[in-house]
């Protein structure tokens, strides 16, 4: 029973991937893997360009969906064919993105969804954003090279002994890309490797990411159909970004901001609806935030306000369109209205009836 599900749970992961949808902030690949370790885990094997590290040397695992359920790649393995180790599959070529070096001839290719992800700019984005705090510490080149000799210093009567037993250093071993001759020259080559790769992807990662302080947990409740909210409720500083604007899931909920707040409308009916809000910069979405909860009952409010706040908006026909769309728009009662256009960045673009 427990093989089938976990392999029922896989199956599930790979064809959102497989949708054109896979990057859909409801129905796609978030709230099923752990980006953040997904996120890591690239950047340490593009880092050592270990040619294994997808396709081979690869672990994923689940706990239980008490405690968070998603699935979670790692632990970091084997890692001997790394940092320009390996004389094939472009192992010890210090540019270009291992994940996506051709394999030809070989039945053990990378898993298709590692490709997809790469063209998903919110995960691109929280790379580059990890790739720049890691560049701090723990990535940056004098930690990396002060690692190096460390360990070189703690290895040294060690490595003597080594050698001498087994006196391979001006020699061949598969699949080794770099024959030395010394040990300070294998240092010196590791050492020159990852400087190299470091430095291409500083400069590949280099554009700023768009880093938002999303506020974590958030329900919005209501006795009626509709709620203002600050935006500050949402989020606590924003960066590198242009607009943010709100999605809910299965376009159950209207969003009209206007300055520092969001007015959000539910349908005429009690209950839980799901919505995300998105950080937009350069006409892209770079960010979403966790998933947020508008709770409604609409048994709760007078029936005038009822009148007044129930309203029909329905999709444009036809879609996609070329110069004219017909927009319907149903009123419970006569009222007032401004019926506005905005586009993805919350700019007003028209009004069409007020």
């Amino acid at each position: 029973m427990q093989k089938n599900y976990i392999q029922n749970f896989i199956n599930q992961f790979e064809t959102r991937m497989f949708l054109n949808s896979f990057n859909d902030p409801f129905e796609g690949y978030y709230d099923i893997m752990d980006v953040e370790a997904l996120v890591d885990y690239f950047l340490l094997n593009e880092l050592s360009k270990n040619v294994d590290g997808y396709r081979l040397s690869a672990y994923l695992y689940k706990d239980r969906d008490s405690e968070d359920g998603r699935i979670v790649v790692g632990p970091a393995w084997d890692y001997n064919l790394g940092f320009g180790n390996a004389d094939y599959y472009s192992g010890a070529v210090h540019t270009g993105w291992q994940m996506l070096v051709s394999i030809p001839n070989d039945s053990r290719q990378v898993p298709f969804w590692w490709k997809r992800l790469i063209q998903d700019a919110v995960f691109m984005n929280q790379v580059r954003c990890r790739f720049r705090e890691l560049s701090d510490s723990f990535m940056h080149l004098d930690s990396l090279h002060n690692w190096i000799d460390a360990n070189a210093a703690l290895l040294n009567e060690s490595q003597q002994r080594n050698f001498q037993q087994w006196p391979i250093l001006s020699q061949y071993v598969w699949p080794n890309a770099f024959i030395g001759g010394s040990y300070p020259a294998e240092l010196g080559y590791l050492k020159d490797f990852i400087t190299s790769r470091l430095n291409w992807m500083s400069t590949t990662l280099s554009p700023a990411c768009a880093d938002v302080d999303w506020v974590t947990e958030l329900a919005v409740e209501t006795g009626g159909s509709s709620k203002t909210i600050p935006l500050s409720s949402v989020y606590t500083s924003a960066i590198q970004t242009d607009s943010i604007t709100f999605v809910s899931e299965g376009q159950q909920l209207l969003f009209q901001q206007s300055g520092d707040s969001v007015t959000i409308f539910g349908p005429n009916n009690a209950g839980e609806f799901n919505f995300k809000a998105a950080a937009w910069f350069a006409n892209a979405i770079l960010d979403y935030s966790p998933n947020y909860v508008f709770r409604t009952d609409v048994t709760g409010i007078s029936p005038a306000d009822r009148v007044i706040s129930r309203f029909e908006l329905e999709q444009n026909y036809p879609n996609p369109f070329n110069g004219t769309t017909l927009i319907a728009v149903n009123l419970r009662a006569p009222s007032s209205i401004d019926l506005s256009i905005f586009d993805l960045n919350g700019q007003k673009v028209a009004t069409l009836k007020n």
